[in-house]
């Protein structure tokens, strides 16, 4: 499936025992893969790219593996705090893994999981794909419901990335 402004996305995936989904969007960019890795790599720059960021603070080992992003953003009129840790970063391999960990709502956790982010040459420009994987714990937050509003938040969420960077990538070339 792809939309007006490029983003493709295959099938969504979810396990009904585990609650596990994991969802996959792509754009292309129209630039070379250069500074992407560096664009993500800087959190000064998450709330232009992450739709519902409020606050970044970093530990100051992150970009390199194991350091730690403590990030709160909104969606859906809520708050959110998530903690990230930096599992794999090798812009010159194009990917960037990081790992979720006690996303939270008020005090229950929401889930947990991966974000990885992949990018590659395609034709004149550069395909960048970025994949969350996460459980959702099976508790009241567990009900179909609303792992159903999650996926759909998360969902909407990547896709916003995915352009931002697009827009971003795309006006420092000029």
């Amino acid at each position: 499936m792809s939309d007006q402004q490029g983003t493709t996305a295959p099938p969504e995936t979810e396990t009904e025992l585990t609650s596990w989904v994991a969802l996959e969007r792509s754009i292309i960019i129209n630039a070379s893969s250069d500074g992407i890795g560096d664009m993500l790599s800087d959190v000064m720059r998450y709330p232009s790219i992450f739709p519902g960021t409020q606050s970044v603070n970093t530990d100051g080992v992150f970009p390199a593996v194991g350091g730690k992003i403590d990030l709160i953003y909104k969606a859906a009129g809520m708050s959110f705090h998530m903690d990230l840790t930096m599992l794999e970063n090798e812009p010159r391999r194009r990917v960037m893994k990081t790992e979720i960990r006690n996303v939270q709502f008020v005090t229950k956790n929401v889930l947990e999981g991966k974000n990885s982010w992949f990018w590659e040459p395609e034709g004149e420009g550069t395909k960048l794909t970025l994949r969350y994987e996460y459980e959702v714990p099976n508790s009241t937050y567990g009900k179909q419901l609303e792992r159903w509003v999650i996926r759909r938040l998360n969902a909407d969420n990547m896709e916003g990335a995915l352009k931002n960077i697009k827009r971003l990538v795309e006006a420092s070339k000029k």
